[in-house]
């Protein structure tokens, strides 16, 4: 076999190409594994008419289709996605990651020609769109074009920034370096130089499955090492910063992203993910600062894989789960930690921003619940309890907020909660989502030592989810205090 040939499938093309086939996983099986629901971040990175017209998608149709869309991922049904990325694009034409998804799903259709061409569309509004550029390569590599795949590699791994869309640089660095190898005209030299350049990139794709095998602290050891390697990218320090999140280690979390800050002090993607860092270790003003940057810049971009915890700002208490972030989130998010605070004319100011961009979002309608009864409007919270039980709210979430609206006192909500505990803690893993929002409401009625037992089930259960321990500190440490 020549060195420059590569025949695809064969068992000599998997001995020689080792890393290449994993541009397949991180470009289309990663994102079908990750992609039920992707993440639309809002962001402030670049400026200018032209920038927010190529990679924004402003309008909430097109979202409300792109999210449509993302649900056939898993289901492996590419038509219907392609159906709804189409209406998606009608409403933002020149957005270049829809124009990279609708590629990807052409690529599952086996259509790697059209595929081509609409990722070369992507390439045309927003020429350093790194998806994209991976994508296209990954096609390259395909038909062993390897001069054109090395080119878009050594593009993409060039943008030393953190992207939404972006999260393939250790899978890109393993696919240039193997192409590399296999191609005549790249001299030693230029290899040596491309493995000192991107060598130790490779193992960011190892940390990456560490942590969806929720092996943590081995994800965080490599992400490290990586990050020592490499201390001026943006992509394993922000990888290291994620995964600190996921271990709970909020203040170290927030110290790395604030590095990535001072170079990229609009993105977006960094503040939410800072936001998150300092609203889990209790400095919810810093976060509120954070998501009101976020709201300023009135952009949407998408993202993937990466969340900074559990999503429940959504109503789901999955562990790395993937969900959409609009201004309609940001505005949630800004209401549930005002309400933390006990700024509840804030909270109300904010839960009416959501709801203005969509009165009918069932998660809207039942913070917006919650906050009318913390300040004691029990027939303004049974009519937004009302609106969320036509909109097909989650049994537990519309009988979490009835007994609050039912209850006479503090003491007869508690009893209602804590005979709907007992029964929950006879399968905690299956009711773990249930069994969060009741710990949070005891929390509120302040009886902290039925939430501490509510807190220590979940922990026992699911140990990696951080909020858990943090929450079981936090009611032991406030039933000593009242006793």
């Amino acid at each position: 076999m020549s060195k420059d040939k590569i025949t695809i499938g064969s068992p000599e093309c998997d001995r020689k190409r080792g890393e290449l086939r994993k541009g397949e996983s991180s470009t289309h099986t990663e994102s079908r594994r990750w992609g039920k629901v992707l993440l639309l971040l809002a962001t402030l990175s670049g400026s200018g008419a032209a920038q927010a017209r190529v990679d924004d998608i402003s309008s909430m149709k097109a979202l409300a289709n792109y999210a449509q869309a993302g649900k056939f991922v898993d289901l492996h049904e590419p038509s219907k996605q392609l159906h709804y990325l189409k209406l998606a694009l009608k409403e933002a034409p020149d957005s270049a990651p829809l124009l990279t998804d609708l590629a990807s799903a052409y690529f599952d259709l086996k259509q790697p020609g059209t595929a081509k061409n609409y990722l070369e569309k992507a390439l045309r509004a927003a020429p350093q769109c790194r998806e994209a550029l991976s994508r296209r390569a990954f096609i390259a590599l395909l038909s062993n074009n390897l001069k054109p795949a090395i080119a878009d590699l050594e593009k993409c791994l060039a943008v030393n920034k953190i992207e939404p869309q972006y999260n393939d640089e250790g899978s890109d660095a393993a696919n240039l370096l193997t192409a590399s190898k296999h191609r005549t005209a790249c001299t030693e030299a230029k290899q040596q130089q491309l493995e000192k350049h991107y060598g130790g990139l490779r193992r960011l794709t190892e940390a990456l499955e560490m942590r969806d095998q929720l092996k943590l602290k081995e994800a965080l050891q490599v992400a490290s090492l990586v990050t020592a390697q490499y201390p001026e990218r943006a992509s394993p320090r922000f990888t290291k910063a994620v995964i600190l999140l996921n271990l709970g280690r909020y203040k170290p979390a927030a110290n790395e992203l604030e590095i990535l800050l001072k170079r990229e002090p609009g993105n977006a993607t960094l503040l939410y993910f800072h936001a998150e860092a300092k609203r889990l270790d209790g400095a919810a003003s810093a976060a509120i600062s954070d998501y009101e940057k976020i709201l300023k810049s009135g952009r949407m971009l998408i993202a993937k894989k990466f969340t900074a915890e559990t999503g429940k700002h959504r109503g789901n208490h999955v562990y790395f789960d993937d969900w959409i972030v609009t201004p309609l989130d940001i505005n949630y998010l800004l209401a549930l930690t005002h309400l933390e605070l006990e700024s509840k004319g804030k909270a109300y100011e904010a839960i009416e921003r959501a709801l203005a961009l969509n009165s009918q979002d069932t998660d809207c309608l039942l913070l917006a619940a919650s906050i009318a009864l913390e300040a004691n409007k029990g027939d303004q919270a049974k009519r937004f309890l009302e609106q969320a039980r036509k909109t097909g709210a989650a049994s537990d979430r519309l009988k979490d907020l009835s007994i609050l609206t039912e209850s006479k006192s503090k003491e007869q909500a508690v009893a209602q909660y804590k005979l709907w505990m007992s029964k929950l803690l006879e399968e905690p893993a299956k009711n773990a989502s249930t069994l969060f929002i009741i710990g949070r409401r005891l929390e509120k009625l302040k009886d902290y030592e039925l939430a501490s037992r509510c807190w220590q089930s979940l922990y026992d259960t699911l140990p990696a989810v951080p909020e858990h321990k943090l929450y079981l500190e936090r009611c032991r440490r406030m039933a000593g205090k009242t006793k």
